[in-house]
């Protein structure tokens, strides 16, 4: 909806990442401090960023993502967790 219809509507998708992020549990323990209200600003204007740059002509051209991106984001969170596991 948000890319078909300018306007308005593009909060919508803001609205919905800033939601989902807030139901972390970082958020109550950490309550609204600045690095918290950093994230939820990172949040609500990450989709809008990305909504702008589909609508804005121009020469932004992104690669076809090949079978290696099916498998790079599993594995970069199993490193991640291998890390976070040794510390």
């Amino acid at each position: 909806m948000a890319i078909q219809r300018p306007g308005l509507v593009w909060l919508l998708p803001a609205a919905l990442c800033l939601l989902a992020s807030s139901r972390n549990r970082w958020l109550a323990d950490w309550e609204f401090q600045p690095y918290t209200l950093l994230i939820l600003l990172t949040a609500f204007t990450a989709p809008l960023l990305g909504l702008l740059l589909l609508r804005r002509p121009g020469r932004f051209r992104s690669w076809p993502v090949k079978p290696w991106g099916y498998w790079f984001y599993p594995a970069h969170l199993a490193a991640l967790h291998l890390i976070r596991s040794l510390s």
